[in-house]
């Protein structure tokens, strides 16, 4: 019983850690299972009502996959909107898609938040896509190959993409 009570907290964290691991441990999958593969071309809308087609042809260009309602995406829309606003990246290479949202809704999220780069609405559901969270982001090259995947906010989104763009 000592020995309970001397490192209850130290249980509790264990468990709650191993119990996030375990939820974890597909999205990280999916990721890594994402990369090499061919980005599926989609038809989407632009905020301006024309169609716009990605992945771009013979342009390596970074496609975040967000929801309005989801807070994790504003803090990483957040993120690459200061590193082109600062010049870090440029913002005509980055496309923001969210998927089964109104395009009203979108349009009026925009004129909030004032992102400088496009986003973009389809009428696509995230399974299409392989998304399984969001915030997710598809490092997509100039052959339209994703090179890299990731899921959930990420501190370093924005040095990868730089990274991924130059």
């Amino acid at each position: 019983m000592y020995f309970l009570k001397k490192h209850i907290w130290n249980i509790i964290f264990f468990i709650s850690f191993c119990a996030v691991l375990f939820k974890m441990v597909p999205t990280w999958k999916n990721s890594f299972d994402q990369e090499n593969k061919v980005f599926p071309e989609v038809n989407t809308v632009n905020l301006d009502g024309q169609p716009f087609k990605v992945p771009l042809k013979n342009k390596a260009a970074i496609y975040l996959f967000w929801a309005t309602w989801c807070t994790p995406c504003h803090i990483q829309m957040d993120l690459f909107k200061s590193a082109v606003e600062e010049g870090e990246l440029d913002g005509g290479r980055i496309f923001a898609i969210t998927l089964n949202e109104p395009y009203k809704l979108v349009k009026s999220f925009q004129k909030e938040k004032q992102y400088p780069f496009k986003l973009l609405v389809s009428n696509k559901s995230f399974s299409d896509f392989n998304v399984m969270v969001t915030p997710s982001i598809a490092y997509v090259n100039s052959k339209g190959v994703i090179k890299r995947f990731s899921a959930g906010v990420s501190p370093f989104a924005v040095y990868k993409s730089k990274k991924f763009l130059n």
